[in-house]
């Protein structure tokens, strides 16, 4: 038994010495892969990163291999875009988790040509004709204001004035209407002294026409006889 007891050290001590050699090639880091790209800006340059699969993302970049002054970026697997300024011509990267594995590129982009502007067709658009709505006037009702009525005048003189309107005056009797007629003013009445003087005077008047007109009929015979003769 006790011959076996060196070798069984001896084993299990190289096995130790290889573990941190198998640790470390299990644990290295794939390097970055970095491609310079055009620019349409003078001042800046663009890059292209290449990322494998690994366990976080963290990257620094610098425009010296020592990364004084080094940028930290968070990337993705898979391509990655990066803008630099005009003066980085060099871009080292590497993982932040493992410095060791790092890359570095030359900037060689240049100018991106300028595409031809594409010419857009242009296109007429047809005019869109809205009817013109129909509008229906209302008609309007005038109120026809009454003439007004002259009132008649009377001139004179070069006066004008109203004239006035009497009405006529009416009597009623047991619902009869009638125009009063004209009344006339009695005659005074004599007094009782004057009755005999004022019945004889006419009868005189009469006596005095009789004699005069006997008269005349007797002048008239004598004349015509007087004729015939």
């Amino acid at each position: 038994m006790r011959p076996r007891v060196p070798a069984l050290v001896a084993a299990l001590a190289l096995f130790a010495m290889l573990i941190p050699l198998t640790t470390a090639v299990v644990l290295a880091w794939s390097p970055p892969s970095i491609s310079s790209v055009c620019s349409n800006d003078a001042n800046v340059h663009n890059w292209t990163v290449t990322l494998a699969h690994e366990s976080n993302y963290d990257m620094q970049w610098a425009d010296n291999s020592g990364f004084v002054a080094a940028t930290n970026v968070t990337m993705v697997q898979g391509t990655n875009a990066l803008s630099t300024s005009a003066s980085v011509t060099t871009l080292y990267l590497r993982w932040a988790s493992d410095h060791n594995s790092s890359n570095s590129a030359t900037w060689s982009g240049g100018l991106c040509s300028t595409p031809a502007p594409t010419q857009t067709p242009v296109v007429t658009a047809t005019p869109v004709v809205t009817a013109t709505p129909v509008v229906t006037a209302t008609p309007v009702v005038t109120a026809k204001t009454p003439d007004p009525t002259q009132t008649p005048f009377e001139s004179f003189q070069g006066e004008t004035a109203t004239p006035v309107v009497s009405e006529t005056p009416f009597e009623s009797f047991q619902g009869e209407t009638a125009t009063p007629g004209a009344s006339t003013t009695p005659p005074p009445t004599n007094s009782s002294g004057d009755s005999s003087n004022g019945g004889s005077t006419p009868l005189l008047a009469l006596l005095i026409c009789f004699l005069f007109g006997g008269a005349g009929l007797a002048f008239a015979q004598l004349q015509r006889r007087s004729v015939r003769i």
